[in-house]
C-alpha cells in the first residue's frame, strides 16, 4: 500500500481530492491530512509517508516552505495547486508531478501510478537515511548527501568549501573533486558543525581548517587550499577575522 498525506488548506479542495484517491485509486492507504506548514511538517515526521500531495498556497507560508523544513525528503511529492508559476521551482524540488486545478481524475491516477512504481526506491532511500544518521549520530565527522537516486558520504576533512548553486549546492572537495547536492546552503549550514564551517558570504560555506590566508580591509578574499580564492561579504569580515585568529 502506498501510504499518503495530504496537504491542503482549502477544505473543499482537501475533501475532493481525499475522496477522489479512496474512490479511484487503487493501493492507496490515506495516512493524514494537514492544513499548514507547521503541522504538515510534524505529520511528515510522524507518519514517514510513501507520498505527498502537496498544495503550494496554504497557511504558514507555502508547500516549498514545507519541504525546506525537512532535512530530507525521502518520499515523493506530487504538488496539487491552482497555481501554474511555480512549475519550474517545482521541478528544482525534485517532484514527481505537478497537477494544476481542477484536478483531472486521469491525471491525478497517471501521478499515482508513476508514485507506485517509485514506491522500492522511496522506502530504500528512507531506509539508507534512517541507517545513515544512526552511524552520523556516534560518528560527528562526515555527512550524508542526496541528489535524486544518488548518495554520497563525506568526511568533513575532505570538504574545502561549499557553493551555492541555484537550487543546489556544490560541494568542492580535495584533489580537485567535486559534488552537486540537493537543497540550500542553509540547510547544511545547519547540519555542519559552526566550529568549524563558517559562512564567508550569501553563495559560501568554507571550512575553516583549509584556510590559507586571507587579506586585511573591510571586504578582501580569502585564499582556501588548493589556490582557491573566494570572496568574504563586507557585514562577515569582522566575525570571519575573530573566528579564524581563534581557530
Amino acid at each position: 500500500m502506498l501510504k499518503v498525506i495530504i496537504i491542503e488548506d482549502e477544505r473543499n479542495s482537501r475533501e475532493l481530492l481525499s475522496n477522489m484517491i479512496k474512490h479511484y485509486c487503487e493501493g492507496i492507504e490515506l495516512i493524514g491530512e494537514a492544513i499548514d506548514v507547521q503541522t504538515g511538517v510534524a505529520l511528515i515526521k510522524e507518519k514517514l509517508p510513501d507520498l505527498v500531495l502537496l498544495d503550494i498556497e496554504i497557511k504558514g507560508g507555502t508547500g516549498f516552505d514545507v519541504l525546506d523544513q525537512l532535512k530530507d525528503i525521502p518520499f515523493s511529492v506530487i504538488f496539487v495547486t491552482g497555481y501554474d508559476q511555480y512549475a519550474i521551482k517545482a521541478i528544482k524540488y525534485a517532484a514527481l508531478d505537478y497537477i494544476l486545478k481542477p484536478i483531472d481524475l486521469r491525471e491525478l491516477r497517471a501521478a499515482i501510478k508513476r508514485a507506485k512504481e517509485q514506491l522500492n526506491f522511496v522506502r530504500q532511500k528512507r531506509q539508507f537515511l534512517l541507517d545513515s544518521k544512526k552511524e552520523e549520530d556516534t560518528d560527528l565527522t562526515k555527512i550524508v548527501l542526496s541528489d535524486r537516486d544518488q548518495y554520497s558520504i563525506l568526511n568533513f576533512a575532505e570538504i574545502i568549501y561549499l557553493k551555492a548553486s541555484g537550487g543546489y549546492v556544490e560541494f568542492v572537495l580535495e584533489k580537485g573533486f567535486k559534488k552537486i547536492a540537493s537543497y540550500s546552503l542553509k540547510h547544511y549550514e545547519s547540519l555542519l558543525p559552526e566550529t568549524i564551517f563558517f559562512r564567508i558570504h550569501h553563495s559560501y560555506l568554507i571550512n575553516l581548517t583549509k584556510v590559507e590566508g586571507f587579506e586585511s580591509g573591510r571586504t578582501g578574499k580569502v585564499k582556501l587550499k588548493g589556490g582557491h580564492l573566494l570572496g568574504i561579504a563586507a557585514r562577515r569580515k569582522v566575525e570571519f577575522t575573530k573566528k579564524i585568529k581563534s581557530f
